[in-house]
């Protein structure tokens, strides 16, 4: 009896799983026909053609970027929205990033100082040894080691070192332009050492991805061989420090290594500036209480995306009327300041909260195998699903987002308290003014947290964060509550229970196969066998379809030299097997939540390097 149960209940399991999967081919094909498929190019041509006839002038729009702690990735962010395409003059760009973050500058550059002090007192008692050197060496701190490694750096660059390389390199390479190819070498080298990597891993990583970007069309053959002799004539030269390199710092030299957000966006304020846009860089200050309208207080307000995004309204120029927002690692198509430009033009004030869909998988080659899977597998909803959610949900995702600057100030900006303010806006726009979100058929590039502990806090603030809004809004309005808990806590759970389900069967299966446990104990009919092990082939093979679907955003920089054939396709295999655990932190954020136990604090998402 318990075996007829446990079988038929998989059998359920494994038929819900196939009719979610079903009802996300449908969601493809009807948000294809209605929205996708109905997508039209605008030019500034059209703009400017409807703001003549309409007697109305091109919207000026404010980007706000929320960047604290985002150095290893802001240039890239900044460089990205200055291409975007549109009117020089009429939009403007706000990097907005936490005084904290200049705070802990300084406490390094305090830190680090110091013990160059303790190394020039110990050489000088001890004349340094290299016995006693090297002793001393392995006791300094990360920070110290990334500073002399710039030191390097400037020295590599400055000497005739470099020159040497250049010939080693000549002489395994043709080169028919020698002053680019040194140039591109140099720049190459420079920007990993840059980087700051503290082990050889990171180092040679660093360079591979600099060697790509800076000679795209050049074989991995000729890659491999370029890396061979970095890594056999500066990787040890750069890993050794003498007493030489610690006495030539001065305290100056410390101000320019430890780079922060706002010292990278301060540089880039003239190249804006040269192009016709506007860069500003907001810092908000530690005893700002995050509310809007503006207030302070006497003490330190922890910093969330919401604070910094509340503090940045009022530095937004007047001429603004529409404001929007990306997270610190965004890459947003060229095109999507004039399809919101159009919406405005064509409604006015009237005009929806608009919202893009996010491919997070750029940097899908250096995810993990959980993260790798999670990744596609969000993109596909947000292209599939985010266009037909609109319709019975006011969601929206916080970057690839734009709202009209007079809503904002309405619904008194962002809550800064909020795990996911984003959801909040949405919702409380919602309820307030009436305003709903409409879909923007623009697509961003975003990160996906590339760890499966980053990946899983991620997701738990997320879903936390949904549950904080349902709790709010369940007085106020009842459908809204419904359909919050339908598309948030119901689903999860179902996927979460077909998943398990689904993978013990499969372990049960393989388990009594190999002898493991008894075969009588998964013993079943085999065409029913055969059914249940043929189900779970449709999910690989669309696994494969995500991933050559989505791989013209992936960042191939990052592609190892080193790949043997087929190894990405054998870890989307393994990914697929752990597919099972994506719904875990929802599932783990509805127990904290019966618990009384929910996190109550935003949490930041860490990055990856590019």
């Amino acid at each position: 009896m318990k075996l007829n149960l446990l079988y038929s209940l998989a059998l359920i399991c494994y038929g819900l799983t196939l009719y979610l999967f079903v009802r996300l081919i449908y969601w493809k094909y009807k948000s294809k026909k209605y929205y996708w498929g109905n997508v039209a190019p605008v030019t500034k041509k059209d703009l400017k053609m409807i703001s003549s006839f309409k007697e109305k002038e091109i919207p000026y729009i404010s980007l706000l970027i929320p960047a604290k702690d985002e150095s290893t990735v802001i240039r890239q962010t900044i460089d990205n929205a200055l291409k975007l395409d549109y009117f020089p003059g009429s939009f403007e760009i706000l990097v907005v990033t936490d005084e904290r973050e200049l705070y802990e500058k300084e406490d390094n550059v305090k830190k680090v100082w110091s013990e160059i002090q303790r190394w020039k007192d110990y050489s000088i008692v001890n004349k340094l040894h290299p016995n006693r050197q090297l002793s001393f060496q392995k006791k300094t701190s990360v920070l110290f080691k990334q500073v002399i490694l710039l030191q390097k750096a400037k020295t590599f660059m400055l000497g005739s070192f470099y020159n040497e390389l250049y010939i080693d390199f000549s002489s395994i390479l043709t080169f028919n332009n020698d002053k680019h190819v040194l140039l591109a070498l140099k720049q190459s080298v420079e920007n990993t050492l840059k980087r700051t990597p503290t082990t050889k891993k990171e180092l040679k990583r660093v360079l591979m991805v600099s060697l790509r970007k800076q000679f795209p069309n050049a074989s991995s053959n000729v890659l491999k061989r370029i890396m061979a002799r970095f890594e056999n004539t500066i990787l040890p030269w750069i890993q050794k420090f003498s007493v030489k390199d610690v006495l030539s710092i001065e305290k100056e030299d410390l101000e320019n290594v430890f780079q922060t957000t706002k010292s990278i966006a301060d540089e880039m304020k003239s190249y804006a500036y040269k192009k016709g846009v506007e860069l500003k860089v907001v810092v908000v200050p530690t005893t700002y209480t995050g509310e809007y309208p503006i207030t302070f207080t006497q003490e330190q307000t922890k910093s969330t995306k919401g604070r910094a995004l509340n503090y940045s309204l009022d530095e937004v120029s007047e001429k603004s009327s529409i404001l929007g927002f990306y997270d610190a690692e965004s890459q947003p198509d060229s095109s999507v300041l004039l399809h919101v430009a159009y919406s405005y033009l064509e409604k006015g004030e009237k005009m929806n909260i608009l919202q893009g869909p996010l491919y997070q998988v750029r940097n899908y080659y250096t995810l993990g195998l959980i993260s790798r899977i999670g990744g596609l597998f969000k993109a596909v909803s947000h292209e599939w699903y985010l266009p037909l959610i609109f319709k019975k949900l006011p969601f929206v995702g916080g970057t690839n987002l734009f709202v009209r600057k007079s809503l904002l100030h309405k619904i008194n900006g962002f809550n800064p308290t909020a795990l996911t303010e984003d959801l909040d806006l949405g919702i409380r726009a919602y309820l307030k003014e009436n305003i709903g979100v409409s879909f923007l058929p623009v697509i961003s590039t975003e990160q996906t947290p590339p760890f499966w502990s980053q990946f899983f806090k991620q997701r738990l603030r997320w879903a936390s964060g949904h549950l904080e809004v349902m709790s709010q809004v369940r007085k106020i309005d009842k459908h809204l509550f419904y359909q919050l808990f339908w598309k948030g806590p119901f689903e999860w759970m179902l996927y979460q229970f077909s998943g398990l389900i689904v993978v013990v069967m499969n372990i049960g299966w393989v388990l009594s196969k190999v002898g493991l446990i008894s075969q009588t104990a998964f013993s079943v009919n085999p065409i029913l066998q055969i059914v249940l092990l043929c189900l779970n082939v449709p999910y690989v093979f669309f696994s494969f379809y995500c991933f050559y679907h989505y791989q013209f955003t992936f960042d191939k920089n990052f592609l190892s030299l080193d790949s043997i054939p087929y190894l990405e396709c054998i870890k989307l295999v393994l990914s697929c097997l752990f597919v099972f655990l994506l719904p875990l932190p929802y599932t783990w954020a509805i127990i904290l939540k019966i618990a009384g136990k929910s996190p109550t604090t935003w949490v930041k998402t860490p990055r990856t390097a590019e």
